[in-house]
């Protein structure tokens, strides 16, 4: 296979996670904007770094929504290569991605690609707490080390 065998399935991949992080980065300044409000701050208030973290585990929470579809078809591309591995199903059938779609389609409807929603979330929320906690920790410290505000970490004066 060769250098194309160690990109292949790179583009379904991508797809998912351009979309997944188009739809939590969209998400997260909503989540803070529910959030200032759910605690009654004014909308101008910084949040805290844990109010932070908690916004983008909420985000999470939409992002699913884009990447469970995904999910769905790759898992079940990669339970029929093992069953298929194992000689749990003839090895001359082809799945593809349109396969897959197409089946889930005919015996679900369009909601069936959202099977197995709820262990996503339970995954992606914990997950994108801890991310976006780490991320704001890092730039609270960083702005303290270097003595300047979270918006001048990286920026470069010269004199």
């Amino acid at each position: 296979m060769g250098l194309r065998g160690l990109y292949q399935g790179a583009t379904p991949a991508l797809i998912a996670n351009i979309a997944e992080n188009a739809v939590l980065f969209m998400s997260y300044g909503f989540c803070q904007d529910v959030l200032r409000r759910i605690t009654g701050m004014d909308q101008a208030v910084e949040l805290s770094d844990l109010q932070k973290a908690c916004s983008g585990s909420l985000a999470s929470i939409f992002s699913s929504l884009a990447l469970c579809p995904t999910e769905l078809v790759k898992c079940r591309l990669q339970a029929m290569h093992e069953m298929e591995a194992s000689g749990k199903i003839p090895s001359g059938q082809k799945s593809s991605v349109w396969s897959v779609v197409r089946t889930v389609l005919r015996k679900d409807g369009p909601l069936g690609f959202y099977q197995g929603l709820t262990t996503t979330v339970v995954r992606e929320v914990p997950g994108y707490f801890c991310f976006f906690g780490a991320y704001e920790l890092c730039r609270t410290t960083f702005a303290q080390h270097l003595s300047t505000d979270k918006d001048g970490i990286g920026t470069t004066v010269i004199s």
